[in-house]
């Protein structure tokens, strides 16, 4: 190993299946130093989303061959950059959407715009608009806490403003909305919840006993 390699730990999905019949397993080996245009990071935190179970299980669409490193999005510190990267520091804390692959101690991952979807087996799908700086306000939190709010709010985003066009602040009472949220006890659900409150809207959820 050059001094330049990092030495590895990462979770692989061996075998697709249900949660009694896949094979799920930890695999040492080591990261390179990041390629042009990408950042190598520590991760402190990888979530774990009803996605990466639909993926385990065949389900999700355009999932990597398996053996695979799951992980759908992480938290971690910048220790590295490759050749033409800007806007990065080493030492930067940033919150990524991995789609995969974040369920490793170390990942490279791609900042510029790519031209086709990156990711491998082992290394996350990626590009400027997957990965954010995490914001000086969190400085508190934990990876662990940063990291619950990057998919879950992302999708909750999605749905509620860009797809259900609820405004992000509703003033006049006569234009308030009403969301209903089923799945409100979950990820997704809870961040739903708590972005209609901010944004004004009158929500009602649902969740199984």
């Amino acid at each position: 190993m050059s001094a330049a390699e990092v030495a590895n730990k990462r979770a692989v999905v061996e075998k697709r299946g249900t949660k009694e019949t896949a094979v799920v397993s930890t695999s040492s080996d080591t990261v390179p130093p990041p390629p042009p245009g990408h950042i190598q990071v520590k991760v402190g935190a990888a979530g774990i989303a009803f996605a990466d179970c639909l993926q385990r299980c065949g389900l999700y669409p355009g999932s990597p061959p398996e053996p695979y490193t799951p992980g759908y999005d992480a938290c971690g510190t910048v220790t590295a950059l490759g050749e033409g990267v800007e806007g990065y520091t080493v030492g930067d804390r940033v919150a990524m959407l991995c789609v995969w692959g974040a369920a490793s101690q170390h990942l490279n991952f791609p900042v510029g715009a790519p031209s086709k979807p990156h990711g491998s087996k082992s290394q996350p799908f990626g590009g400027a608009s997957h990965i954010a700086k995490v914001p000086s306000s969190l400085k508190g939190s934990g990876d662990g806490e940063v990291v619950s709010l990057v998919l879950n709010y992302v999708t909750a985003y999605q749905m509620l403003h860009r797809v259900g066009n609820i405004p992000r602040s509703c003033t006049d009472s006569s234009e308030r909305k009403t969301v209903l949220v089923h799945g409100a006890a979950g990820g997704v659900g809870t961040a739903v919840l708590e972005l209609c409150k901010a944004a004004g809207a009158r929500c009602i959820g649902t969740c199984s006993g």
